[in-house]
């Protein structure tokens, strides 16, 4: 019977999860309803800015970022692209996917990267602007 309910649970655990989508132009809208002239925004995400899908409307989709802001934004400027956004105030990216590693730069909450790999606990992320490390996956919130 728990052997039931353990896979009942991890059945029912993976079909809940949301899918993560990342912003794919320079910046997108997110905006406090899909379209009209009642929408205002509510935020100007950056290019790998992850939001978690809640409902998709025809052209809008209803997400949600990594501090809980929900909102719509335009299906076509998102994408299935890894992306993640640093979540504490501030990491080191490393030369390498472990702490032994040479800190290469530095990022703020809020940072957006593409992930490159991924290695054990480790991603490998690209700026936009094209610099690269190795962040822990703990410190982000997305993929």
């Amino acid at each position: 019977m728990r052997f039931c309910l353990v896979i009942l649970f991890l059945l029912a655990s993976s079909l809940c999860q949301a899918e993560i989508v990342t912003v794919t132009p320079h910046t997108a809208s997110l905006w406090s309803q899909p379209g009209g002239e009642n929408a205002f925004e509510l935020l100007r995400a950056p290019r790998y800015y992850p939001f978690s899908v809640i409902e998709q409307d025809t052209e809008y989709l209803h997400v949600r970022d990594y501090q809980g802001q929900t909102g719509w934004v335009l299906a076509y400027e998102v994408g299935p692209q890894k992306g993640v956004v640093v979540e504490v105030a501030n990491v080191n990216i490393r030369k390498g996917p472990g702490l032994e590693y040479q800190v290469s730069f530095k990022a703020d909450q809020g940072v957006t990267f593409k992930v490159v790999s991924e290695q054990s606990a480790w991603l490998e992320v690209m700026h936009e602007n094209g610099d690269r490390g190795w962040l822990l996956k703990s410190l982000t919130w997305g993929q």
